[in-house]
């Protein structure tokens, strides 16, 4: 019967195997053709009988595409609608968004998305007739390489900037290590955990004055930096 699909790969035509001869429009004398284009396909089959004349119409199905931007930038603990555009005269369409980590949906046309780091993302379209469209989308994830370090502090136990500690967010992934330097070069501070400076070197209350401190910082898009300078230790 004539039928309506998308031509992505080879049609098989087949006519019933208890005819004894057979010859299609395209030359061909076997039961069966494959074919890779849209038209109209006529057979004669012959049996003892006589000739059975049959013919099958295939038709492309309505065109149509879906358009999406290939690079996106999303700032950092946001939000951001995938805006996926159609356009034509498709039937239902049915999406599929892969990986699904980070979208608020996989099935649908505009996902929200949100990724922790730089990803890329892959849609699949595909109509009722089989014909199929891939996109891919890369979102950029825009992480701020914000870390806070205090610029002075007066470890006089006293409650109040007693020790000496960075302060982050969710933006930093971890600090792998932190030394503090005097002003002759001596470092009086080293650590790989547990950040807290209590002023002390040997021992013994450090000199009130001015220390570099430096840090190894790696965020959340993987990216890591040694930050570095100065503080104040006072009493």
């Amino acid at each position: 019967s004539d039928t309506v699909l998308c031509l992505s790969e080879p049609l098989l035509l087949e006519a019933p195997a208890w005819f004894e001869t057979y010859r299609w429009s395209t030359g061909a004398t076997s039961p069966s053709i494959t074919v890779g284009d849209y038209g109209v396909y006529a057979l004669e089959a012959g049996y003892e009988c006589g000739i059975l004349r049959d013919t099958i119409r295939v038709t492309a199905p309505p065109e149509w595409s879906v358009r999406a931007p290939k690079h996106l930038l999303l700032p950092w603990d946001s939000t951001r609608t995938i805006l996926v555009e159609e356009s034509g005269a498709a039937d239902a369409l049915a999406y599929h968004w892969s990986p699904s980590e980070g979208l608020s949906c996989t099935d649908c046309l505009r996902p929200e998305v949100s990724p922790t780091y730089t990803r890329d993302y892959e849609l699949e379209v595909e109509d009722n007739y089989g014909c199929r469209q891939v996109l891919q989308v890369s979102v950029e994830v825009v992480v701020p390489h914000h870390i806070y370090f205090p610029n002075a502090f007066s470890p006089n136990d006293d409650g109040i900037n007693d020790f000496f500690s960075p302060l982050y967010g969710d933006e930093v992934i971890n600090v792998h290590a932190m030394q503090i330097f005097n002003r002759w070069g001596d470092m009086v501070y080293s650590a790989t955990d547990g950040f807290k400076w209590d002023g002390r070197w040997q021992g013994h209350p450090a000199a009130l004055g001015v220390y570099v401190y430096q840090a190894d910082v790696e965020f959340a898009d993987g990216n890591r930096e040694i930050v570095s300078g100065e503080v104040l230790l006072v009493r």
